[in-house]
């Protein structure tokens, strides 16, 4: 079963096992944040914070970091 919606323990373990390779950025406000969703299998399911619903981050430097740190192979991007 595919979840609504992966913080990053489990991101991090679908991407261990290989499930995780890409990652859709898309931006979330007129300001500039951004988030993100994984493709698992067909479906792609957002990333989410311990609090929110949906993870965001400020900037695309910060979250190709995140990307690069946690071994995603291949980033996205929709403006």
């Amino acid at each position: 079963m595919i979840p609504k919606a992966l913080d990053e323990r489990a991101l991090v373990a679908l991407v261990q096992a290989g499930a995780a390779i890409e990652l859709l950025v898309t931006r979330t406000s007129p300001e500039g944040a951004y988030s993100a969703s994984a493709r698992i299998g067909v479906r792609w399911v957002p990333l989410r914070s311990q609090r929110d619903p949906v993870r965001t981050w400020k900037s695309l430097d910060a979250l190709v970091s995140f990307s690069d740190k946690i071994g995603i192979q291949r980033l996205s991007v929709e403006l």
